[in-house]
């Protein structure tokens, strides 16, 4: 019975010698890339900064331009990640200066992020095939989003959001189950 036993564990190192891919040998992971996948991190503050400034423009474009629906299209492609179901949205805003000063910076965030979520609830009537106009009045609720970046330009804040698809849900469409 012993000499089984040992013939079976004499099989058993062999096998994994052989049928490892480097024949038993330690390889160094850190020298060849994963397929597909980058060997340097991503500069995600450079990334986030690139993002935010195309969603910008194309805002800009059909805020420009309300009446032109041929420039929601763009917006959509920029702003709709298929990977994620979410939407990425700018926001910007100014300082009031009629508030007091500790009240500037707060109040400008959720200005800023109050632009951001009005731009996700369009976003999500052109996804659905609403063709309306910016300008015309929507109205829902965002039940979530998530401020990813922002940056600062002389008093004006900039934010990029993202907001799940799935937590817009527009007045008059039928909220999501479970909530």
């Amino acid at each position: 019975m012993k000499r089984y036993s040992l013939a079976i564990a004499a099989l058993c190192t062999l096998l994994c010698v052989f049928c490892d891919e480097n024949g038993g040998e330690q390889s160094d992971t850190t020298s060849a890339p994963v397929r597909g996948h980058p060997t340097e991190p991503i500069d995600t503050q450079a990334y986030y900064d690139s993002v935010l400034s195309v969603l910008l423009a194309r805002e800009d474009t059909v805020f420009a331009d309300p009446e032109n629906t041929t420039l929601v299209p763009p917006l959509l492609s920029a702003a709709f990640d298929t990977s994620t179901g979410a939407f990425y949205v700018a926001g910007k805003a100014t300082y009031n200066p009629d508030y007091p000063e500790p009240a500037r910076d707060e109040a400008r965030k959720r200005a800023a992020r109050y632009v951001g979520e009005r731009w996700a609830l369009y976003l999500k009537a052109w996804h659905t095939g609403q063709s309306l106009a910016f300008g015309t009045r929507v109205s829902g609720n965002i039940m979530y989003s998530k401020e990813l970046y922002s940056r600062e330009q002389d008093d004006t804040l900039y934010q990029l959001l993202i907001v799940p698809v799935g937590s817009v849900v527009l007045d008059g469409a039928p909220a999501p189950e479970g909530k």
